[in-house]
């Protein structure tokens, strides 16, 4: 599910380092946890793509650089 979000094989390692080893130790509260920023991060790139649609929907130059 993690893929299909968009995380790296590298971020997917960084969030799973924070589950127990064995996989019988992991809590409902650590699915939670788990399953709530990948929710967040889903989210956020949902903002970010929809951002650039808006843009490419304008009539602003494509090359254009958007200020920082």
């Amino acid at each position: 599910m993690a893929q299909r979000v968009g995380l790296s094989v590298a971020e997917i390692r960084d969030r799973m380092a924070g589950l127990p080893e064995n996989s019988r130790d992991i809590t409902i509260d650590d699915f939670l946890r788990l399953r709530h920023g990948l929710e967040q991060e889903a989210h956020e790139r949902i903002r970010a793509l929809t951002a650039v649609l808006d843009d490419l929907a304008t009539d602003r130059e494509l090359c254009e650089i958007p200020p920082k």
